[in-house]
């Protein structure tokens, strides 16, 4: 009965972990009932749809504009979201370009141009008595901000001149698709919101619950239509070199984050905010831009996506072994 309670346990609490590889595991082998699903990208498009609304329908704005107040704090944290994180890939491009595939390459830059979480940071913060009034506000900013900022941030990068090779969609087109998929069901799910309010609230869980499925339905319609391609077997042999530096690259961020934040004396609450928010990025919202942005090139997204999906994996296990580390640190002291 324990190994049963243990077994259902584990499920339970790493059952969206889990159901990504079985996301990638069927797109892969299934990959002809992914594309028969998804004609024209449409499925794709309703669940980015869905996502956004129900982002906004949850999103407690109300609660995050409280947190306006800390100017410093939310300088540096969208500086180092938005120009920080991406200016060191750019820079790690350099020296790490002949390790790395071109598609895995625009994956990494377009993982580096995204926001940072809007629940999992805010939980940590919490958890490590941050300033969670900062961290929700940078949070929701960050993410709405995104909207406009990732794709322009992510074409600079893509015409770097290491992804030559990879043609990069017209902007109009691209802010156009991402406004009528994303911002306008942001939008509508904030005005829903002001009717249904304690709704929201408190049935937050099953809101995350069903944006949590749309994104596995997402990776894996993402999935199976590169699997399709040729060549997809040789691409995915070039992923582990790039998994292992994105491993190494968040302790990096992380410790960069911490240190300047060191520097700039903000106190401790706003400390820990930073390195649970400035490091991480979010699958919620980026998941749906690079669907969007990539939408003309599967073959692309198909492996595009595995550095984000990776790195968001790794950060989650990363801050749940500095979570425990601060707070023995406190109980020691």
């Amino acid at each position: 009965m324990k190994a049963e309670q243990l077994l259902g346990s584990f499920f339970s609490k790493n059952w969206f972990l889990l159901g990504i590889l079985g996301a990638l595991i069927c797109g892969y082998f299934f990959s002809s009932i992914g594309s028969r699903l998804n004609p024209c990208s449409a499925a794709t498009t309703i669940l980015v749809i869905f996502i956004f609304f129900n982002t906004g329908f949850t999103l407690p704005t109300e609660k995050i504009a409280r947190g306006i107040a800390n100017i410093k704090l939310h300088i540096f944290l969208q500086c180092f979201i938005f120009c920080a994180v991406p200016l060191y890939f750019f820079l790690m491009s350099f020296v790490f370009n002949s390790l790395f595939s071109s598609e895995v390459l625009a994956g990494i830059f377009a993982l580096s141009c995204i926001p940072t979480t809007i629940s999992s940071c805010i939980v940590f913060t919490q958890n490590a008595e941050g300033n969670v009034a900062g961290t929700m506000f940078n949070a929701g900013l960050a993410n709405i901000l995104g909207i406009f900022i990732s794709p322009l941030i992510l074409s600079l990068l893509l015409r770097s001149g290491h992804t030559a090779a990879i043609e990069v969609s017209e902007m109009g087109r691209i802010l156009l698709g991402l406004g009528m998929k994303m911002l306008l069901p942001l939008g509508a799910g904030q005005f829903v919101r002001r009717f249904f309010t304690d709704y929201a609230d408190s049935r937050k869980k099953v809101f995350s619950k069903l944006n949590s499925t749309a994104i596995l339905f997402i990776i894996f319609f993402a999935f199976s239509k590169a699997a399709s391609h040729e060549g997809f077997l040789s691409l995915l042999a070039d992923l582990p070199w790039p998994f292992v530096f994105l491993a190494v690259s968040h302790g990096i961020l992380l410790l960069i984050a911490y240190t300047a934040a060191r520097v700039f004396r903000f106190p401790k609450a706003d400390q820990i905010s930073v390195i649970f928010t400035a490091p991480q990025k979010t699958l919620a919202m980026g998941l749906p831009l690079m669907t969007a942005y990539f939408a003309a090139q599967p073959e692309i997204l198909g492996i595009g996506i595995l550095p984000l999906i990776f790195y968001h994996s790794w950060q989650l296990l990363f801050a749940g072994v500095l979570l425990r580390f601060l707070k023995n640190r406190k109980l020691s002291r």
